[in-house]
């Protein structure tokens, strides 16, 4: 699809209602419309909601093109503005040269060094979860695992820097400031939060609850300056680059964003993944004879390496359900994407989802097949590299990427040393908000071996 063609035609424009174009389908059908669209439209198509116009671009060199060729005229624009007044200017909002230097200080926390610093306190906590987990009694796993992913954080950001029971204060807040967010990113129109309502005031009251918690666990770590790092708040205020540091409240919009944008993702990914593996024994035994041959050993943060089988069931789950389903970006200037004209101030989207139930780029795509990411396997599906993107793609990518993967890959290893898995769901469907979540939650029966 290289750009051989004059820059002059528009995407196609779905005929839709006169006055609000597609917002009462996209309301009704919610994430299977995009769905719809890409299958009965194509690769780029204009759509209306009300009074705004978006663009979809659904095919894998588009992809790479509004994400990494062109990612500085392609930006996290106004569509965002509501998440940085209530979340600040970290990684997840911020963007252009502050954007870049906070990436560049923090690259470095993400890779493999801080990883292992950090991989003690996700195994710490997966191990918890994994072990006492109830059994032979149907449990609702969506909110085991939204507790378990941010006592996660909390360990991870902060180590063992307070008591049990301010840990369960502090996810509680967490959890109220975090659907908060949330619901403020799905609605089209939102009160102001200067209004007092009782959501704003509850928000407002957890929100400094946990501000002036991190505050004073950061105060104390000045006076020990010296320590070897030993959680995420050490890496960050220990992160330099050419004398340049993270500023008290840089570091706290840090912690927001890494809350709000890693802790609900991770947990509805486990959800799905535990739904697939509840309808498929087979692969629940072929992950606990993998983790059984490595001996359950997880030394460093790279060794997931040393499970293909469970990396591929990872993937798998985030081909099918990827929790950063749609994307979108603002023109920053007038542009192009292909053979498409683009005009400063145009919202543009790109779905993941769309693109990884495509058949043009994978098998059987509505089915669970893991094997399809084991390379050498039969099945191995040689997808567009661009077509497989559940941490977005170019250097906005999902940073915590890894982190996720770890958290993942070491709560199925606990979990499998013991436990199987068991639903008497089926048909879940899925809902589209900032996430993509389960139309219910999901309950499992868990059973001991």
């Amino acid at each position: 699809m290289a750009n051989t063609k004059a820059v002059t035609k528009e995407p196609f424009k779905v005929p839709g209602n006169f006055l609000v174009g597609h917002l009462l389908s996209a309301k009704n059908e919610g994430v299977y419309f995009y769905l719809r669209m890409g299958k009965e439209h194509g690769d780029a198509l204009q759509l209306r909601f009300a009074h705004l116009n978006l663009y979809l671009f659904l095919h894998p060199d588009h992809y790479r093109e509004i994400l990494v060729d062109k990612a500085d005229q392609f930006i996290k624009g106004k569509q965002y503005d509501s998440l940085r007044m209530l979340m600040g200017n970290g990684l997840l909002t911020s963007t252009g040269k502050d954007w870049a230097l906070q990436r560049k200080l923090m690259n470095p926390l993400f890779g493999k060094e801080g990883m292992d610093v950090l991989l003690g306190h996700i195994n710490r906590i997966t191990k918890k979860y994994a072990d006492h987990v109830t059994v032979n009694h149907e449990i609702d796993w969506t909110k085991y695992m939204f507790d378990l992913t941010l006592e996660v954080a909390f360990a991870s950001f902060f180590g063992k820097s307070f008591a049990d029971k301010d840990l369960d204060k502090l996810v509680s807040a967490s959890f109220d400031c975090i659907r908060f967010v949330s619901r403020r990113m799905s609605n089209i129109v939102n009160p102001p939060v200067f209004l007092p309502l009782k959501d704003n005031q509850d928000f407002k009251k957890s929100y400094h609850y946990l501000n002036s918690t991190v505050s004073s666990i950061y105060n104390a770590r000045l006076l020990a300056e010296d320590a070897p790092p030993r959680d995420l708040l050490d890496l960050l205020m220990k992160a330099e680059d050419n004398g340049l540091k993270l500023s008290k409240s840089q570091i706290w919009d840090q912690i927001l964003s890494f809350m709000m944008a890693g802790h609900e993702t991770t947990a509805l990914t486990m959800s799905w993944l535990f739904y697939y593996l509840a309808q498929h024994p087979e692969a629940q035994e072929k992950i606990a004879d993998e983790c059984k041959r490595n001996d359950y050993k997880f030394d460093n943060s790279l060794a997931i390496n040393q499970y293909p089988y469970l990396n591929a069931v990872l993937n798998e789950t985030m081909r099918l359900n990827p929790a950063g389903w749609i994307i979108s970006r603002e023109a920053a200037e007038d542009s192009s994407i292909g053979e498409f004209k683009i005009k400063k101030g145009q919202v543009i989207a790109v779905s993941p989802l769309v693109t990884h139930r495509d058949p043009r780029w994978w098998s059987d795509p509505n089915t669970f097949i893991p094997e399809r990411f084991l390379e050498g396997h039969e099945l191995y599906n040689k997808a567009p590299k661009n077509a497989f993107l559940p941490f977005s793609l170019g250097k906005r990518n999902c940073i915590g990427a890894r982190f996720a993967v770890l958290e993942m890959a070491l709560l199925c290893i606990h979990f499998f040393k013991e436990h199987r898995v068991q639903t008497t769901q089926t048909n879940i469907r899925m809902k589209g908000y900032v996430t993509l979540k389960p139309d219910k939650n999901i309950r499992v029966t868990v059973k001991r071996v």
